[in-house]
C-alpha cells in the first residue's frame, strides 16, 4: 500500500488511513527530548554555572483504535497488533507520515516497545472496537529520514612529486576535490555519517573538503577489500568484522553533517597511489530533525 497522510509501520504493520488501525493520537514527536545538563554550583555564591546541555532519548506514545467488520476480522486485527508491538525486541524502525513532522516528509525514529495496553471493555468488543496505547522508547531522539547515499571515486594521488622526475616539472598548485561528493542534510540538527571504503587503496584520508578535517587510516585495502567508517559509533571494520580502529592515525577527526549546509566529502590515497581502478568511497547519512 503507498504511504499516505496520518500513516505508519512498525515492525511489518501499517497503521492509519485505509487499515484496521485508526492513528487517534500520536504524542512525543513534536515535544522536544529530555535533556541532560551540567551545571554546577557556584560556591558561596548565588546561581549556576551553564554547563554544555546534551538531548537523551525521546518517548513516542501512540493511541490507536483497533476494529473489524466482524469478529474474526477483529481478532485478526488485534493479534498481528500484539504480535507487531511485543516489549524486549531488537530496536526496529518506527517509520511514519505525518504532516507537520520533520516538514511532512517520510521519516523514522529507531524504537523499542517498553508499554503496551489494551483494555479489554466488554461493550466495545461488542462492536469489533479496542482502543490501545503503545508507548515506544527512543535511545536516539532524532527523526531521520530514510538513509541517502551518494559514491566518490576513484581518489586522487596524495599531493607529492614521484621519482624519477621528468621534465618540466610540475608542483601541486592546490587542493583538488576530485574523488569526492556532495551531500546535504536537510533537517535542522548534526547528522552522523557512515562511509565505506572500497579497495584497492593504500593509506586512505578520509577528507571534509568543507572544514578542513581529515580522517588518516593506516592500512592498505586490497582489490577485494572494504572497511566501514561510522562517525556516529566511531567504529572501523575491515570486510564486516574485523576492528581496525588501531589505523587510526593520530587523533582521529570525527565529524558530523551540519543541517542546512552542503558538505563536501572525499579521500585520497597514498603518494604512487594510480587512479583510475575500481576504488570507490560510498557516503551513507539520514537527515535530522529534533
Amino acid at each position: 500500500m503507498p504511504w499516505r497522510d496520518w500513516t505508519a509501520r512498525y515492525n511489518g504493520l501499517l497503521l492509519g488511513e485505509g487499515t484496521p488501525y485508526d492513528l487517534i493520537e500520536i504524542a512525543g514527536l513534536l515535544d522536544a527530548p529530555e535533556v541532560r545538563t551540567a551545571d554546577k554550583a557556584r560556591l558561596q555564591r548565588p546561581g549556576m554555572i551553564l554547563g554544555r546541555d546534551v538531548v537523551g532519548g525521546r518517548t513516542v506514545t501512540l493511541t490507536v483504535e483497533v476494529w473489524g467488520r466482524d469478529v474474526g476480522e477483529f481478532e485478526s486485527a488485534l493479534t498481528a497488533f500484539v504480535a507487531a508491538f511485543t516489549p524486549a525486541r531488537p530496536l526496529s524502525s518506527f517509520r511514519f507520515l505525518f504532516p507537520g513532522v520533520a516538514g511532512g516528509a517520510l521519516s523514522e525514529v529507531d524504537a523499542v516497545v517498553r508499554r503496551r495496553s489494551v483494555p479489554m471493555r466488554v461493550p466495545d468488543y461488542l462492536y469489533q472496537r479496542a482502543e490501545c496505547v503503545v508507548e515506544l522508547w527512543c535511545p536516539e531522539p532524532r527523526i531521520f529520514s530514510p538513509p541517502q547515499t551518494a559514491v566518490a571515486g576513484p581518489p586522487e594521488p596524495a599531493p607529492g612529486v614521484r621519482f624519477p622526475l621528468r621534465f618540466p616539472v610540475r608542483f601541486p598548485t592546490g587542493r583538488s576535490a576530485s574523488g569526492a561528493a556532495t551531500v546535504l542534510n536537510t533537517g535542522n540538527a548534526p547528522t552522523d555519517v557512515q562511509v565505506r571504503l572500497v579497495g584497492p587503496v593504500p593509506s586512505p584520508r578520509i577528507i571534509n573538503y568543507t572544514t578542513g578535517q581529515v580522517l588518516a587510516l593506516d592500512l592498505n585495502l586490497g582489490e577485494n577489500d572494504f572497511l566501514d567508517v561510522d562517525f556516529g559509533t566511531r567504529t572501523v571494520l575491515l570486510n564486516g568484522t574485523a576492528s581496525r580502529y588501531a589505523s587510526l592515525l593520530s587523533r582521529p577527526a570525527w565529524w558530523e553533517l551540519e543541517p542546512g549546509q552542503p558538505t563536501r566529502l572525499g579521500y585520497r590515497a597514498a603518494v604512487g597511489y594510480q587512479p583510475g581502478r575500481s576504488s570507490h568511497m560510498q557516503i551513507t547519512w539520514r537527515s535530522a530533525t529534533l
